[in-house]
């Protein structure tokens, strides 16, 4: 547990925490604050929990609401080691397709596109803040193959377009001067050997479903549904997203309201 200052305070660690919002990212934080002994309770507007991230039994099978899976690290696998919850990893040998010129391409690259990134390997990688991954994979990969490749794969992840997403968010290695592409992949390659787990897609017995079952009897003494969020505590954690917490924050801070209504999501199916 990490503390840290937010754009409008500080928790106080010697009183009691509110979290706001039950979905996903509320309850894992309910987890944490659980673990490090905090005192705290979670509130949620609606009777039940989980907000979007949620399975439906339909007569074809199960059916999920958002997310069907979750992409592991070293942190989710300790999460999920601290819920006792089992798993199971998306085959590795499954052939994926890409949607390429009117027809399903595996491997998505075209001979000559491959000899180009071959080539750029070489080239410096770019250095600026704040750079999105389209800009950084660009001088590498080209705009076709970014746009028609990269992006896709990634909003598959991410449920972003890759010019709105964040490069140092994602890829977590120090970008060095004068570092080229091949060296960022070597450093990224060495960063992934060093990590005690795999990167991989799983999913839980009766699908996304499970993990929020398992977080609700987890936290079941610290979770008020139908609750009213619009007088809270100044000891605050907001786990909503932009646009509610906008609406939570409207009446004290507008500024910070305003600027969390200017996010946009992208809907996916």
């Amino acid at each position: 547990m990490y503390e840290s200052h937010g754009p409008i305070g500080k928790i106080d660690r010697s009183k009691k925490i509110t979290i706001v919002g039950a979905g996903i990212s509320g309850l894992v934080m309910g987890h944490y604050l659980k673990k490090a002994k905090f005192d705290f309770e979670i509130i949620e507007k609606e009777s039940d929990v989980g907000g979007k991230i949620g399975t439906s039994q339909t007569p074809y099978g199960l059916a999920e609401k958002a997310a069907n899976a979750v992409f592991t690290n070293d942190d989710v696998i300790e999460l999920l080691k601290d819920l006792n919850l089992s798993y199971s990893c998306a085959p590795k040998k499954l052939k994926k397709f890409v949607w390429r010129n009117d027809k399903a391409k595996s491997p998505p690259f075209y001979k000559l596109e491959i000899i180009l990134i071959l080539f750029r390997l070489l080239k410096k990688i770019p250095m600026q803040k704040n750079i999105s991954v389209y800009d950084f994979f660009t001088p590498l990969m080209g705009e076709r193959v970014t746009s028609d490749v990269l992006a896709p794969a990634l909003a598959g992840i991410y449920a972003s377009d890759i010019k709105d997403l964040h490069f140092d968010s994602i890829f977590k290695v120090n970008r060095l001067s004068h570092m080229n592409y091949l060296k960022f992949f070597l450093a990224v390659k060495a960063k992934r050997k060093s990590s005690k787990t795999k990167a991989a897609s799983v999913s839980f017995d009766g699908g996304m479903q499970g993990l929020i079952n398992a977080l609700k009897n987890e936290l079941s003494n610290y979770i008020k549904t139908n609750t009213d969020i619009s007088n809270l505590p100044s000891n605050t954690i907001i786990c909503t997203n932009a646009h509610e917490a906008s609406e939570i924050l409207k009446n004290k801070f507008p500024n910070i309201a305003n600027e969390l209504q200017k996010i946009s999501y992208t809907q996916t199916t």
